[in-house]
């Protein structure tokens, strides 16, 4: 998703228009500030318990070959002299594996379901953004290759200009994500989901590539390459969770004071988790193929215990952070947004110490009008 370029161009102009329902900067607005449910929540739910469910069976799994070397040492014993498998530890092996192949099929749902969730939310802020833009003749669309520079900036500078002193907006404690906690959110989620995508071949080089996104982000080793045994897909899919274990709270999480610098940040980190989880999101394959991906791994290590249960030990503790890490990014987003958007609305108590007098909108002003064509979304 190069910036300046027809693919850019076109996310953002899809982001603004879109066939010819209208759609006022308070219908947007009221959606932020209803914090309504992300259908893709229920897809992640169901994926969590795809593989909450195959972790019980691989258990039952494990107890049944257990059971079986348990009762009957002589016979597992003579069949081993003599090469033959046995039934029972076969078929325990089998169950494993397949269990395996579920909770990993499973991954990728939650991976993907929440890459969708974040989009959806993020779409949706960025229109909140790019209609404050338009009302300070800005246009996102034309910002070039430098989104930080020539979009963000220059409305932070406009909006503090108008809604504060000049240099700064002020926001009631817990209203406005602080710049600093934001870059190591984005920071987190951008390099988890974009790693865990790679697992399962799904390319984000269109983020990765983009200039604004490749100032914020190193994302070296999202090119696809494709685990060779599941020992090499268990260290993929560890790396990449890694980077959604971090604490989303805190002293630093949010600003009283903003300055044009933090906010440009801010609305520049919402623009680069857009770019990644919709790149994850549009390139995003059949679960279907990555079923018979895993499978093709685990398959071919299905008798060794060890390195199925390290997978089995760590699949509920994988999707329980990425869920976790897609509701924070989404969350603090939407608190960002939903300031911004309050405050030019002139609904300024409890988001700012600021009180606008005498500031209304007019609900007719075209430059708070947008077309939109909701089309439903496939999972």
């Amino acid at each position: 998703m190069v910036l300046g370029g027809s693919y850019h161009d076109l996310r953002v102009n899809n982001i603004i228009k879109k066939g010819n329902t209208t759609m006022l900067f308070t219908d947007i607005m009221n959606d932020i500030n209803s914090g309504d449910v992300n259908i893709h929540d229920v897809y992640a739910e169901e994926a969590t318990q795809q593989i909450n469910v195959a972790c019980s069976v691989f258990e039952y799994a494990m107890s049944l070959a257990e059971a079986e070397e348990a009762t009957d040492r002589v016979v597992q014993e003579a069949a081993e002299d003599m090469g033959l498998p046995t039934r029972a530890i076969q078929e325990a092996a089998d169950l494993a594996c397949d269990s395996v192949v579920k909770e990993l099929t499973g991954l990728y749902g939650v991976v993907v379901s929440n890459a969708k969730k974040v989009k959806a939310a993020t779409d949706r802020d960025l229109k909140a953004i790019i209609a404050l833009g338009k009302k300070n003749n800005l246009s996102a669309a034309d910002a070039g290759s430098d989104f930080a520079k020539s979009y963000a900036r220059p409305l932070a500078q406009a909006l503090t200009r108008e809604y504060g002193k000049g240099k700064s907006l002020s926001f009631v404690s817990g209203v406005f994500p602080s710049a600093r906690k934001t870059h190591d959110m984005t920071l987190a989620f951008g390099n988890a989901i974009a790693r865990l995508a790679t697992v399962f071949g799904i390319s984000v080089s269109s983020a990765a590539s983009d200039p604004t996104v490749k100032k914020q982000l190193s994302l070296g080793g999202t090119g696809g390459e494709s685990a060779g045994d599941i020992s090499a897909l268990y260290k993929q899919v560890t790396k990449g969770t890694m980077f959604a274990k971090m604490s989303y709270s805190g002293d630093q999480a949010s600003s009283t004071s903003a300055s044009v610098s933090d906010i440009a940040d801010v609305i520049t980190y919402l623009y680069v988790v857009n770019q990644i989880a919709s790149a994850v999101a549009e390139n995003a394959g059949s679960a279907k193929k990555a079923e018979n991906y895993v499978a093709s791994l685990c398959k071919g290590n299905g008798s060794d215990m060890r390195k199925l249960s390290a997978i089995n030990d760590k699949a509920k503790d994988w999707a329980e952070s990425i869920n976790a890490a897609a509701s924070a990014i989404v969350k603090v987003f939407s608190d960002a947004a939903a300031a911004l958007g309050n405050i030019a609305l002139g609904k300024t108590k409890g988001v700012t110490e600021y009180v606008i007098e005498g500031y209304e909108l007019d609900p007719s002003d075209d430059v708070f009008v947008y077309d939109e064509q909701v089309e439903p979304e496939a999972e």
